[in-house]
Protein backbone atom coordinates (compact mmCIF):
# COMPACT_ATOMS: atom_id res chain seq x y z
CA UNK A 1 0.00 0.00 0.00
CA UNK A 2 1.38 3.42 -0.99
CA UNK A 3 0.55 6.63 0.85
CA UNK A 4 -0.46 9.57 -1.36
CA UNK A 5 1.73 12.29 0.12
CA UNK A 6 0.09 15.03 -1.93
CA UNK A 7 -3.26 14.13 -0.38
CA UNK A 8 -1.67 14.28 3.08
CA UNK A 9 -0.20 17.72 2.35
CA UNK A 10 -3.50 18.97 0.97
CA UNK A 11 -5.21 17.97 4.23
CA UNK A 12 -2.43 19.76 6.10
CA UNK A 13 -3.17 23.02 4.31
CA UNK A 14 -6.71 23.04 5.70
CA UNK A 15 -5.24 24.28 8.98
CA UNK A 16 -5.89 27.83 10.25
CA UNK A 17 -3.32 30.63 10.06
CA UNK A 18 -3.24 34.32 10.98
CA UNK A 19 -4.59 36.53 8.18
CA UNK A 20 -4.88 33.23 6.26
CA UNK A 21 -1.17 33.74 5.49
CA UNK A 22 -0.53 29.99 5.05
CA UNK A 23 3.16 30.09 6.03
CA UNK A 24 3.81 26.39 5.40
CA UNK A 25 5.95 25.14 2.53
CA UNK A 26 6.58 21.49 1.71
CA UNK A 27 9.27 19.39 0.06
CA UNK A 28 8.93 15.65 -0.50
CA UNK A 29 12.20 13.72 -0.24
CA UNK A 30 12.47 9.94 -0.20
CA UNK A 31 8.80 9.60 0.83
CA UNK A 32 9.32 11.98 3.76
CA UNK A 33 7.63 15.38 4.00
CA UNK A 34 9.85 18.31 4.96
CA UNK A 35 7.76 21.11 6.43
CA UNK A 36 9.23 24.62 6.18
CA UNK A 37 8.18 27.98 7.53
CA UNK A 38 8.16 30.78 4.97
CA UNK A 39 9.33 33.81 7.01
CA UNK A 40 8.00 36.17 4.32
CA UNK A 41 4.44 34.82 4.47
CA UNK A 42 3.45 36.85 7.52
CA UNK A 43 5.35 40.09 8.12
CA UNK A 44 2.73 41.63 10.40
CA UNK A 45 3.50 43.08 13.81
CA UNK A 46 1.64 40.10 15.26
CA UNK A 47 4.19 37.56 14.04
CA UNK A 48 7.17 38.41 16.22
CA UNK A 49 9.91 35.75 16.00
CA UNK A 50 7.57 33.77 13.72
CA UNK A 51 5.58 32.60 16.77
CA UNK A 52 2.21 32.93 15.05
CA UNK A 53 3.48 31.05 12.01
CA UNK A 54 4.78 28.24 14.22
CA UNK A 55 1.31 27.82 15.74
CA UNK A 56 -0.19 27.62 12.24
CA UNK A 57 2.41 25.09 11.11
CA UNK A 58 1.75 23.02 14.23
CA UNK A 59 -1.92 22.84 13.25
CA UNK A 60 -0.90 21.91 9.70
CA UNK A 61 1.33 19.11 11.01
CA UNK A 62 -1.49 17.74 13.15
CA UNK A 63 -3.77 17.62 10.12
CA UNK A 64 -1.14 15.64 8.24
CA UNK A 65 -0.81 13.20 11.13
CA UNK A 66 -4.57 12.70 11.11
CA UNK A 67 -4.61 12.35 7.33
CA UNK A 68 -1.96 9.62 7.45
CA UNK A 69 -3.84 7.76 10.17
CA UNK A 70 -6.99 7.87 8.08
CA UNK A 71 -5.00 5.89 5.51
CA UNK A 72 -3.60 3.59 8.24
CA UNK A 73 -0.12 5.13 8.29
CA UNK A 74 1.62 6.49 11.35
CA UNK A 75 3.41 9.83 11.00
CA UNK A 76 6.58 10.31 13.02
CA UNK A 77 7.25 14.04 13.52
CA UNK A 78 10.80 15.27 14.13
CA UNK A 79 10.71 18.96 15.07
CA UNK A 80 13.51 21.37 14.12
CA UNK A 81 15.94 18.62 13.09
CA UNK A 82 18.57 20.96 11.64
CA UNK A 83 20.19 23.57 13.89
CA UNK A 84 21.52 25.32 10.77
CA UNK A 85 18.07 25.83 9.22
CA UNK A 86 15.57 27.55 11.53
CA UNK A 87 12.94 27.46 8.79
CA UNK A 88 12.87 23.66 8.64
CA UNK A 89 10.15 23.10 11.22
CA UNK A 90 9.67 19.35 10.87
CA UNK A 91 10.46 16.21 8.96
CA UNK A 92 7.56 13.75 8.86
CA UNK A 93 8.30 10.07 8.19
CA UNK A 94 5.55 7.53 7.60
CA UNK A 95 5.15 3.88 8.50
CA UNK A 96 2.27 1.47 8.03
CA UNK A 97 -0.03 0.27 10.77
CA UNK A 98 -1.60 3.30 12.49
CA UNK A 99 -4.91 3.27 14.29
CA UNK A 100 -7.78 5.30 12.83
CA UNK A 101 -8.37 8.72 14.44
CA UNK A 102 -12.00 9.95 14.28
CA UNK A 103 -10.99 13.62 14.32
CA UNK A 104 -9.93 13.38 10.66
CA UNK A 105 -13.61 13.47 9.71
CA UNK A 106 -13.84 17.12 10.74
CA UNK A 107 -10.81 18.64 9.01
CA UNK A 108 -12.80 19.90 6.04
CA UNK A 109 -15.66 21.23 8.19
CA UNK A 110 -13.46 23.21 10.58
CA UNK A 111 -13.61 26.98 10.03
CA UNK A 112 -13.46 30.33 11.79
CA UNK A 113 -16.80 31.80 12.81
CA UNK A 114 -16.86 35.51 13.72
CA UNK A 115 -20.64 35.81 14.06
CA UNK A 116 -22.48 36.79 17.23
CA UNK A 117 -22.38 33.97 19.79
CA UNK A 118 -25.26 32.83 21.97
CA UNK A 119 -25.12 32.87 25.75
CA UNK A 120 -25.85 29.14 25.91
CA UNK A 121 -23.02 27.69 28.01
CA UNK A 122 -20.95 24.69 27.03
CA UNK A 123 -21.95 21.51 28.80
CA UNK A 124 -19.67 20.02 31.42
CA UNK A 125 -19.05 17.06 29.14
CA UNK A 126 -17.97 19.39 26.32
CA UNK A 127 -15.67 21.33 28.63
CA UNK A 128 -14.08 18.19 30.04
CA UNK A 129 -13.48 16.67 26.61
CA UNK A 130 -11.94 19.87 25.24
CA UNK A 131 -9.62 20.21 28.22
CA UNK A 132 -8.68 16.53 28.06
CA UNK A 133 -7.96 16.88 24.35
CA UNK A 134 -5.46 19.61 25.20
CA UNK A 135 -3.83 17.52 27.91
CA UNK A 136 -3.50 14.55 25.60
CA UNK A 137 -1.70 16.87 23.16
CA UNK A 138 0.77 17.99 25.83
CA UNK A 139 -0.59 21.43 26.76
CA UNK A 140 -2.98 22.91 29.31
CA UNK A 141 -6.30 24.50 28.41
CA UNK A 142 -8.89 26.27 30.51
CA UNK A 143 -12.35 27.54 29.71
CA UNK A 144 -13.89 30.71 31.12
CA UNK A 145 -17.51 31.82 30.92
CA UNK A 146 -20.02 33.79 32.95
CA UNK A 147 -18.97 36.90 34.89
CA UNK A 148 -15.29 36.69 33.88
CA UNK A 149 -16.22 37.23 30.23
CA UNK A 150 -16.65 40.98 30.78
CA UNK A 151 -12.98 41.36 31.74
CA UNK A 152 -11.89 39.14 28.86
CA UNK A 153 -14.06 40.98 26.34
CA UNK A 154 -12.47 44.30 27.23
CA UNK A 155 -8.96 42.82 27.22
CA UNK A 156 -9.36 41.15 23.83
CA UNK A 157 -10.85 44.32 22.30
CA UNK A 158 -7.69 46.28 23.10
CA UNK A 159 -6.41 44.81 19.85
CA UNK A 160 -9.02 46.73 17.86
CA UNK A 161 -8.25 49.98 19.63
CA UNK A 162 -4.54 49.67 18.85
CA UNK A 163 -5.31 48.53 15.30
CA UNK A 164 -7.26 51.72 14.58
CA UNK A 165 -4.80 54.01 16.36
CA UNK A 166 -1.47 52.60 15.14
CA UNK A 167 -0.51 53.49 11.57
CA UNK A 168 1.49 50.32 10.87
CA UNK A 169 -1.27 47.98 12.06
CA UNK A 170 -3.95 49.97 10.27
CA UNK A 171 -2.09 49.95 6.96
CA UNK A 172 -1.29 46.24 7.19
CA UNK A 173 -4.94 45.41 7.89
CA UNK A 174 -6.22 47.33 4.89
CA UNK A 175 -3.48 46.01 2.61
CA UNK A 176 -4.67 42.49 3.51
CA UNK A 177 -8.40 43.00 3.10
CA UNK A 178 -9.65 40.92 0.17
CA UNK A 179 -12.84 42.24 -1.40
CA UNK A 180 -13.05 39.62 -4.15
CA UNK A 181 -13.27 35.94 -3.18
CA UNK A 182 -11.07 35.02 -6.15
CA UNK A 183 -8.18 37.07 -4.72
CA UNK A 184 -7.63 34.30 -2.19
CA UNK A 185 -5.94 32.17 -4.84
CA UNK A 186 -3.23 34.81 -5.32
CA UNK A 187 -2.50 36.37 -1.94
CA UNK A 188 -3.15 35.98 1.75
CA UNK A 189 -5.48 38.17 3.74
CA UNK A 190 -8.95 38.49 5.21
CA UNK A 191 -11.74 37.79 2.73
CA UNK A 192 -14.18 40.52 3.70
CA UNK A 193 -17.24 38.27 4.10
CA UNK A 194 -15.47 36.12 6.71
CA UNK A 195 -15.19 39.16 9.01
CA UNK A 196 -18.99 39.25 9.46
CA UNK A 197 -19.38 43.02 9.46
CA UNK A 198 -22.90 44.36 9.77
CA UNK A 199 -23.90 46.73 6.91
CA UNK A 200 -23.28 49.85 8.99
CA UNK A 201 -19.93 48.47 10.14
CA UNK A 202 -18.91 47.70 6.59
CA UNK A 203 -19.55 51.32 5.59
CA UNK A 204 -17.36 52.47 8.47
CA UNK A 205 -14.60 50.02 7.51
CA UNK A 206 -14.51 51.47 4.01
CA UNK A 207 -14.36 55.05 5.30
CA UNK A 208 -11.65 54.30 7.84
CA UNK A 209 -9.26 53.02 5.21
CA UNK A 210 -8.14 56.67 5.04
CA UNK A 211 -5.52 57.17 7.75
CA UNK A 212 -5.99 60.95 7.53
CA UNK A 213 -9.70 60.64 8.29
CA UNK A 214 -9.10 58.03 10.97
CA UNK A 215 -6.47 60.17 12.69
CA UNK A 216 -8.91 63.09 12.74
CA UNK A 217 -11.72 60.94 14.18
CA UNK A 218 -9.42 59.53 16.84
CA UNK A 219 -8.43 63.04 17.87
CA UNK A 220 -12.00 64.35 17.96
CA UNK A 221 -14.25 61.50 19.10
CA UNK A 222 -11.89 58.63 19.99
CA UNK A 223 -13.20 56.37 17.24
CA UNK A 224 -10.65 53.62 17.97
CA UNK A 225 -11.85 53.39 21.55
CA UNK A 226 -15.49 53.32 20.39
CA UNK A 227 -14.76 50.45 17.99
CA UNK A 228 -13.05 48.55 20.80
CA UNK A 229 -16.02 49.07 23.13
CA UNK A 230 -18.43 47.76 20.51
CA UNK A 231 -16.32 44.67 19.95
CA UNK A 232 -15.89 44.10 23.68
CA UNK A 233 -19.69 43.88 23.96
CA UNK A 234 -19.66 41.23 21.24
CA UNK A 235 -16.89 39.17 22.82
CA UNK A 236 -18.61 38.64 26.18
CA UNK A 237 -21.07 36.12 24.74
CA UNK A 238 -20.30 32.42 24.78
CA UNK A 239 -17.11 31.16 26.40
CA UNK A 240 -13.37 31.59 25.92
CA UNK A 241 -10.71 28.89 25.86
CA UNK A 242 -7.00 29.52 26.36
CA UNK A 243 -4.10 27.22 25.55
CA UNK A 244 -1.18 27.65 27.96
CA UNK A 245 2.46 26.51 27.78
CA UNK A 246 5.42 26.99 30.08
CA UNK A 247 7.97 28.18 27.50
CA UNK A 248 8.29 30.48 24.53
CA UNK A 249 10.61 28.43 22.33
CA UNK A 250 9.54 27.66 18.74
CA UNK A 251 8.78 24.08 19.79
CA UNK A 252 6.31 25.36 22.39
CA UNK A 253 4.35 27.26 19.76
CA UNK A 254 4.37 24.35 17.31
CA UNK A 255 3.11 22.05 20.06
CA UNK A 256 0.41 24.57 20.93
CA UNK A 257 -0.63 24.62 17.26
CA UNK A 258 -0.95 20.84 17.16
CA UNK A 259 -3.11 20.96 20.30
CA UNK A 260 -5.13 23.85 18.86
CA UNK A 261 -6.09 21.82 15.82
CA UNK A 262 -7.23 18.85 17.87
CA UNK A 263 -9.27 21.13 20.16
CA UNK A 264 -10.81 22.91 17.18
CA UNK A 265 -11.72 19.64 15.46
CA UNK A 266 -13.25 18.35 18.69
CA UNK A 267 -15.30 21.55 18.98
CA UNK A 268 -16.38 21.17 15.34
CA UNK A 269 -17.53 17.65 16.14
CA UNK A 270 -19.76 19.12 18.86
CA UNK A 271 -21.18 21.70 16.44
CA UNK A 272 -19.47 24.55 18.30
CA UNK A 273 -18.19 27.74 16.69
CA UNK A 274 -14.61 28.98 17.14
CA UNK A 275 -13.12 32.45 16.69
CA UNK A 276 -9.40 32.94 17.51
CA UNK A 277 -8.76 36.18 19.42
CA UNK A 278 -4.98 36.37 19.47
CA UNK A 279 -4.22 40.02 18.67
CA UNK A 280 -3.30 41.15 22.19
CA UNK A 281 -1.36 37.93 22.83
CA UNK A 282 1.02 38.48 19.94
CA UNK A 283 1.34 42.24 20.37
CA UNK A 284 2.47 41.41 23.90
CA UNK A 285 4.95 38.85 22.56
CA UNK A 286 6.46 41.64 20.44
CA UNK A 287 6.84 43.85 23.51
CA UNK A 288 8.55 41.20 25.64
CA UNK A 289 10.81 40.31 22.70
CA UNK A 290 12.15 43.85 22.92
CA UNK A 291 10.51 45.17 19.76
CA UNK A 292 7.74 47.25 21.28
CA UNK A 293 8.95 50.66 20.08
CA UNK A 294 6.37 50.50 17.27
CA UNK A 295 3.74 51.18 19.96
CA UNK A 296 3.13 54.40 21.83
CA UNK A 297 3.63 54.35 25.62
CA UNK A 298 -0.16 54.36 26.01
CA UNK A 299 -0.60 51.39 23.70
CA UNK A 300 2.19 49.47 25.40
CA UNK A 301 0.47 50.02 28.72
CA UNK A 302 -2.91 48.93 27.33
CA UNK A 303 -1.46 45.78 25.75
CA UNK A 304 0.46 44.80 28.89
CA UNK A 305 -2.57 45.32 31.15
CA UNK A 306 -4.82 43.39 28.75
CA UNK A 307 -2.39 40.47 28.69
CA UNK A 308 -2.20 40.43 32.49
CA UNK A 309 -6.00 40.49 32.67
CA UNK A 310 -6.15 37.50 30.31
CA UNK A 311 -3.54 35.64 32.35
CA UNK A 312 -5.46 36.40 35.53
CA UNK A 313 -8.80 35.23 34.14
CA UNK A 314 -7.29 31.85 33.20
CA UNK A 315 -4.98 31.46 36.19
CA UNK A 316 -2.02 31.52 33.80
CA UNK A 317 0.32 33.89 35.62
CA UNK A 318 3.88 33.44 34.39
CA UNK A 319 2.86 31.27 31.45
CA UNK A 320 2.68 31.93 27.72
CA UNK A 321 -0.73 31.85 26.04
CA UNK A 322 -0.23 30.97 22.35
CA UNK A 323 -3.96 30.77 21.67
CA UNK A 324 -7.14 32.37 22.96
CA UNK A 325 -10.46 31.73 21.25
CA UNK A 326 -14.13 32.44 21.59
CA UNK A 327 -16.05 29.18 21.64
CA UNK A 328 -19.79 28.63 21.70
CA UNK A 329 -22.97 28.41 19.70
CA UNK A 330 -23.55 30.52 16.58
CA UNK A 331 -25.19 30.31 13.19
CA UNK A 332 -23.06 29.20 10.27
CA UNK A 333 -20.51 31.75 8.99
CA UNK A 334 -21.26 33.77 5.87
CA UNK A 335 -18.11 32.56 4.12
CA UNK A 336 -14.97 30.51 4.59
CA UNK A 337 -11.39 31.31 3.66
CA UNK A 338 -9.92 29.43 0.72
CA UNK A 339 -6.42 27.99 0.51
CA UNK A 340 -3.65 28.42 -2.05
CA UNK A 341 -3.42 25.81 -4.79
CA UNK A 342 -1.04 23.02 -3.79
CA UNK A 343 1.69 23.99 -6.31
CA UNK A 344 1.92 27.37 -4.57
CA UNK A 345 3.14 25.79 -1.32
CA UNK A 346 5.19 22.90 -2.73
CA UNK A 347 8.89 23.67 -3.05
CA UNK A 348 10.98 21.91 -5.68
Amino acid sequence: MTLDLHAVILDGTKAPSGENCQPWRFVVKNRDIYVYNDPHADVSLYNTAQKGSFVAIGACIENMVLSAREKRFEAGVNLFPNDQDANLVAVIRFSQGAAFDPLYRWIHDRCTNRREYEDTPLTQVQKQLLIQTARNAGVDARIVDGKDMSVLGQAVAVNERVLFENRALHDFFYQHLLWDKNEQCDRSGFYIETLEFLPRQLKAVKLLSSWTLLKFLNATIGIGNKIASENAAKYIHGSMLAIMVNGRAPQDFVRAGRALERIWLTATQFGLAIHPCTGVLYLYERIIDGDGDVFSPLHRSLIEKAYLDIQGAFGATGRAIPMLMRIGHATQPSARSDRFPLPRVMKT
